[in-house]
This record gives C-alpha cells, sequence and structure tokens, in this order.
C-alpha cells in the first residue's frame, strides 16, 4: 500500500535530519523515586522536527459522511505534541516563528505505539505504515477494531527501529479514498545516560514510568504506565497516574477512555 499524496505532501514540507544525540535524554530533569512526578518533559534532539499530524487531519465539515465519528472526540495519536523554534540557513540562527513537532522517544527497538480510534458511523479498518527518513516502507499493517477507545499495538520483532535514526509512522481511517482521516508524526530509539539507567533498576514500575516522562522517553513512559492501568483500572493511584502523564500533553480528554482488546491485524 502506498500512502496518500497529501500525506507525503506534508511529510516533505518538513525538514527531518536523522542525526539525534544520544545523550540529549540525560539532559531533562530526572524524576526522583521518593516523589514520582509523571509530567512529561521533552527531550533535547539535534533535529528540525517532525510532522504536527497528532490529531485527525480535516475538520468535520470537510470529512465524507462515513468518516465523521459519531463521538466528539477525533482520531488521535497519543503522543506530544511540543513547540519547538525553527532553524535558518544562515549560521543555525533561530527564526522568529516556532513550529509544532510531533516526536516521540523510545529505547525500544520494537516500540508500542497508542492511538485513540472514535467511533464511525461503519465498521472502519485502519491502515499503519513505518517508513524511515527515506520515505521507505519498512512496515505496513491493516488493523481491525470495532469499539470505541484506546488501542494499542507493538512493532513486530523483525523490524527493530535503529537507535539515532528518525522513522516517521502514519494511521489512516480506510472510511473514504480521496479524503480520510489520518495521523502521522515520527519516533526516534535513543540511548539513555548510565544514571538513568541506574535510577530504574532501582525503581518499581510505577516509579519507572515517572523516570521515563521526566526524561523525554515517552514511548517507553505511556507503554509502561499503560500496561498497569489495564492490569489495575481501578488502582486510584495508578489511574491518577495515567491522567496526569496523559494531561502533561494536553490529551487528559482521552484519558479515561476506555482500552479494548485490539488489534486484528
Amino acid at each position: 500500500m502506498k500512502l496518500s499524496p497529501v500525506i507525503f505532501a506534508l511529510w516533505s514540507s518538513v525538514l527531518l535530519c536523522p542525526c539525534l544525540s544520544p545523550l540529549s535524554v540525560a539532559q531533562a530533569q530526572q524524576s526522583t523515586i521518593d516523589t514520582p512526578s509523571y509530567n512529561y518533559s521533552a527531550p533535547i534532539l539535534a533535529s528540525l522536527g517532525s510532522p504536527p499530524g497528532r490529531r485527525g487531519s480535516a475538520t468535520r465539515n470537510e470529512t465524507p459522511p462515513a468518516c465523521v465519528p459519531s463521538t466528539p472526540l477525533d482520531l488521535t495519536a497519543l503522543v506530544p505534541r511540543t513547540r519547538e523554534p525553527l532553524v535558518s540557513d544562515t549560521l543555525g540562527q533561530l527564526n522568529n516563528k516556532d513550529y509544532e513537532s510531533v516526536l516521540s522517544v523510545t529505547t525500544q527497538e520494537s516500540p508500542r505505539f497508542w492511538f485513540y480510534v472514535p467511533n464511525f458511523p461503519d465498521s472502519v479498518s485502519f491502515e499503519f505504515v513505518l517508513q524511515d527518513d527515506q520515505e521507505n516502507t519498512l512496515y505496513e499493517s491493516t488493523l481491525a477494531t470495532s469499539t470505541e477507545g484506546i488501542i494499542q499495538f507493538t512493532l513486530p520483532g523483525d523490524v527493530p527501529i535503529q537507535v539515532n535514526k528518525l522513522y516517521t509512522w502514519s494511521l489512516v481511517a480506510n472510511c473514504d479514498p480521496v479524503n480520510p482521516p489520518f495521523v502521522y508524526g515520527s519516533i526516534a530509539r535513543v540511548t539513555v545516560d548510565p544514571s538513568v539507567d541506574l535510577s530504574l533498576a532501582e525503581a518499581t514500575p510505577k516509579e519507572q514510568a515517572a523516570i521515563y516522562a521526566s526524561n523525554g522517553l515517552w514511548q517507553d513512559a505511556i507503554t509502561l504506565l499503560g500496561e498497569l492501568y489495564q492490569s489495575a483500572p481501578n488502582d486510584p493511584d495508578i489511574a491518577n497516574a495515567w491522567t496526569n502523564l496523559l494531561s502533561s500533553v494536553n490529551l487528559a480528554e482521552v484519558a479515561e477512555q476506555p482500552m479494548p482488546n485490539c488489534c486484528t491485524q
């Protein structure tokens, strides 16, 4: 499957640099084990960013009827969206304008992706595509779910992402061939400072999630905390931690959404 020309046009309009700093995540504020905070702190990466596509691409007035959700929320990627300065072509100076970047970071070679899927009028499948920085498709899969909520799936082990390389991904709802809702962004795998590894080794799973979040390792933080929330949805401490993590990246409205078993591929 080839991605929509619309998505390719959006990606190509953003300059992507595959050079990521492996030590950058150590520059973020570490969370102490005594008082875990689930606030996400964006890492400092030697990158000019990634596409701003966390939420569904078109407004509901522009969307075909078959693609208009029957729920208030739109298709949403559970990833950070941060404002970063644009770098000019002159001696690395900063421009006056910022842009919004959708970039998540992980230490895992097979990370897990998280999305909120709304209810559509008819049963809708979703097409997930992962590409490298040369726009080569590394993985594509059709995901089927019939229930509104937060879905997740793990990248197969035979498609590992490499350290210090930038990858782009997209999730497209197969409800219209011309103007479907879609979300898109980038992911990078990094290494962490030994001090962070030491803190993780001494921490409980809940504390590890806080350490991941405060060090900018979003994909690791949401996956670990999401697993804890799924296994103990009635635990108030875990539920509050889940809400706080999503609220820290302005996704509080999806925090209480259900997590159906997904996905059929």
